[in-house]
């Protein structure tokens, strides 16, 4: 992959911007690899500080709901319209693990970046909450870090992230089975992303504090564990 939507970005490439992993890179493969392109209408959910949402806009058309937990939606829109995309983005504050107040098929699209672990680390929740907001023919767009291999976490893993967040640390095989998506509904393809290294390695250039943190956990043996996973959901029409 030459990465080239994610490439006009790059003076995002800061502390100022970024929160982990490089969500712009991230959110490009994830365009890239789906065979169903995001159209219409489409929601960023976990969305931060809007980052992705902008991305999506900008380089699809699609109007995006920006749906976070954390991040203060008045906020995030005020940076939505700064950044070019007010008119086609709306930012609201939402808590996915109760529940999204959508209709059902009222998406054409989900994509989510490096937030869906926090929240769906449980079997029916994709089945329960997600899939059934998408249209037919639509596709969920989601990339998570995760394990090269299910297993217990290494003291240096428990050490870096802690037993809550290494809880949510899982293999391809484990968020194939966890979406417990049936084959006549839709269909789903996992893979490790090929931009691991890079979204990591400017993560770790930012110069953020946790950036730096991160760099000396995985030099130090994190990351022959760890590798982020992309998960493709297509809904069957």
């Amino acid at each position: 992959m030459n990465y080239f939507r994610s490439n006009k970005y790059v003076d995002f490439f800061t502390k100022e911007y970024m929160m982990g992993p490089n969500c712009l890179r991230l959110a490009d493969e994830l365009l890239e690899k789906s065979p169903v392109s995001l159209r219409r209408r489409v929601m960023d959910l976990g969305a931060g500080s809007g980052l992705v949402s902008m991305f999506v806009a900008k380089e699809t058309g699609a109007a995006v709901i920006s749906v976070d937990l954390w991040s203060n939606p008045t906020d995030n829109q005020r940076r939505l319209e700064k950044w070019g995309v007010g008119d086609k983005t709306l930012a609201v504050q939402l808590d996915a693990a109760k529940g999204l107040p959508f209709g059902m098929e009222s998406f054409d699209g989900i994509i989510s970046v490096d937030a869906y672990h926090y929240f769906a680390c449980k079997e029916g929740f994709f089945t329960e909450k997600i899939l059934p907001l998408i249209k037919p023919g639509g596709v969920a767009l989601i990339a998570v870090p995760g394990l090269k291999e299910e297993k217990e976490p290494s003291p240096a893993m428990l050490e870096w992230g802690g037993e809550e967040d290494c809880a949510t640390f899982h293999s391809r095989s484990w968020w194939e089975k966890t979406l417990g998506v049936n084959p006549d509904e839709a269909t789903v393809y996992t893979w490790e992303m090929e931009c691991n290294d890079m979204a990591w390695q400017e993560w770790f250039a930012s110069g953020h504090e946790y950036g730096l943190r991160d760099q000396e956990y995985f030099e130090a043996g994190v990351k022959e564990n760890m590798a982020l996973l992309g998960i493709c959901v297509i809904k069957k029409g």
